[in-house]
């Protein structure tokens, strides 16, 4: 990859972090501590660019002493790629939408998902009902708050946000009122030359 890199065929190199990870767990001989030490010897190898990392308000809390992916991106100097910001939707839609056979695929992992059943998503809605009760109960605000948390806990990270189609754009990041998305004129807001007299 390096190689390709080299050659201007790739521009960067990256790779996915588990979706719990500790450095601190690889010392222990548990399932969790294999993957973390898989991890950490596939970051040595590798040597990326980048780190992909599903991160948002249902994502593991972490002890104060324990090295998350972030902080290892962070100490590291590697870019890092916040996916599943909205938790797949399950942040934002109320449970009472539908959200198996009409969402999910035959292929789609979701469907066999204890988070997706209608009993994991009504219970993640009434755990949120404190945020849409101080931040608002639209997509749009719910939106709003797990952007703030993903980029406030990895502020140099890049969130990356996914639709399966445009009316969720729209949605989730309504079009501004035309009295605040009118353009500057040229000059309005400059300030005056303070060398002049």
């Amino acid at each position: 990859m390096h190689e390709f890199k080299r050659e201007g065929l790739i521009r960067a190199i990256a790779i996915r972090a588990p979706h719990e990870f500790a450095t601190q767990w690889a010392d222990e001989s548990s399932p969790r501590g294999q993957q973390a030490r898989r991890f950490l010897h596939l970051l040595h190898r590798c040597q990326p660019d980048l780190i992909a990392a599903r991160h948002n308000l249902l994502s593991t809390a972490y002890q104060a002493d324990e090295t998350t992916v972030i902080d290892l991106a962070r100490q590291r100097g590697i870019d890092l790629l916040i996916k599943q910001v909205l938790g797949q939707g399950l942040l934002i839609r109320h449970p009472r939408l539908p959200a198996t056979a009409s969402l999910f695929g035959a292929g789609d992992h979701r469907r066999q998902h204890n988070w997706f059943s209608p009993l994991g998503r009504r219970l993640i809605w009434d755990g949120l009902q404190p945020i849409r009760n101080r931040y608002g109960h639209t997509p749009a605000a719910l939106a709003n708050v797990a952007l703030r948390f993903a980029l406030t806990t990895a502020p140099t990270a890049v969130a990356m946000l996914g639709f399966r189609t445009a009316s969720q754009i729209t949605t989730i990041y309504p079009r501004p009122r035309p009295d605040t998305a009118r353009s500057r004129r040229p000059g309005r807001d400059r300030r005056p030359n303070s060398h002049k007299p």
